[in-house]
Parts: C-alpha cells; structure tokens; sequence
C-alpha cells in the first residue's frame, strides 16, 4: 500500500508541475534529403501542445555542400545550431536518411517548479543528436524525424541518472511550387525528469516556407 500511495502521490505531484510550467515544443521541421550547395531555405510556423500552448517556431539552413548542411532553430524555449549530413538521398537511392547534431540551450521541464535556484530550468545548454528518414515524390515529402535532448551538465554518468528529452515527429510537406513549401507534422516528445518518471507532450506544427 505505501508503494501505490508513493506512486499515485508522484504522478499528482508532476501531473500538477507540468500544468502550471512553460512545457514547450520540440519540433523537427526539416525532411530527410538535405539542401544542395548554396541552397538556402527559411521556415517558421506554430506549434503547440496537447496542454493548450501555441509557439512560434523559426528555422533557417543553408546547403555548405551537396550532403552537408548548417541551420539555425528557434522554438521559443530552444536556442540551436548545428549541422546535418546528408547519407543517402533520394535521388540517387530511391530513399533519404540524415544524421544531425546540434546544441545551445533548451528548456529543462519542471525543474525551475521545485528549486527557485534552478535557473537551469528557462535555457539549459544541450547537445541534440538527430535521425531523419524520408523520401520525396514531385510535389509531396513524408518524414519521420527523431531528435534526443541531452544535458551534459546535469548528467551523472557514473549513477546512470541523465535528464534527456526525446522526440519524434511524423511530417509532411508539400510544394504548390518549385520554391514554396506547406509543411505538417505531429508526434510525442517524452521527458525524463526527477523522480525516475517520465512525461509525455502531445505535439503538432503548422507551418511553410522558401528555398532559394
């Protein structure tokens, strides 16, 4: 009986933390084939969550080569840049795949609601690994991104215990045009936090943009 009073008070206790904080999104936004040399591309859209919070969402990349790509992503609690490779694409093998890497500083959920000290909490510094898969036909791209948020100064690796956020988005976009693009997608973001326990954020984004 203790252990389900623990349990139940645990899942209360963050189920009311994650109402009364700034949870955020973490969206993906770009499909898998990345940008040719010197292509750049500008994006932005609204995103929100199942808990009723709209943000605004911002990306810019621009192609260094034919494979390799740089971008900037602001999400309103998440500051990143980084790079993109491009492994396979879908003009030469009939499917794209690409790997990401990226940091700067990212909210940490729940953590400013139980220690007014942690200010770690509005921006913490992450390095966030990605995987994209996708293909694109003509006018229409499918994609499934996936992207882990790590925090390297709040990891105890000899403890096992590290903070992280997980997130997997399921996107589409089309092109009414050679340049414009509509794009969609939507998919969980999990949270590891105190406790041992974990919250899960239901997501969207809406949005378009231009490659030049």
């Amino acid at each position: 009986m203790r252990k389900e009073i623990e349990v139940i008070f645990r899942m209360g206790v963050i189920a009311v933390a994650v109402f009364l904080s700034g949870c955020g999104t973490f969206s993906v936004v770009r499909p898998a084939d990345t940008l040719k040399s010197g292509q750049f591309e500008a994006s932005g859209g609204l995103t929100a969550n199942h808990l009723g919070e709209f943000l605004f969402v911002g990306k810019g990349d621009f192609g260094i080569t034919d494979w390799l790509e740089v971008g900037a992503h602001y999400e309103v609690y998440s500051y990143l840049i980084g790079l993109r490779a491009g492994l396979l694409h879908t003009d030469d093998h009939g499917f794209a795949l690409a790997l990401g890497l990226q940091t700067g500083r990212t909210l940490r959920l729940l953590k400013v609601i139980f220690s007014s000290n942690d200010t770690s909490s509005e921006g913490a510094f992450t390095v966030a690994p990605s995987l994209t898969l996708g293909r694109r036909w003509d006018q229409f791209e499918p994609y499934l991104g996936m992207k882990v948020f790590l925090f390297p100064s709040h990891m105890d690796i000899g403890g096992a215990d590290f903070d992280y956020i997980f997130s997997g988005k399921i996107g589409f976009r089309f092109y009414p045009s050679e340049k414009i693009f509509l794009f969609f997608e939507g998919g969980p973001s999990i949270h590891k936090i105190f406790l041992g326990e974990q919250a899960t954020l239901a997501e969207g984004a809406l949005g378009g943009g231009l490659q030049l």
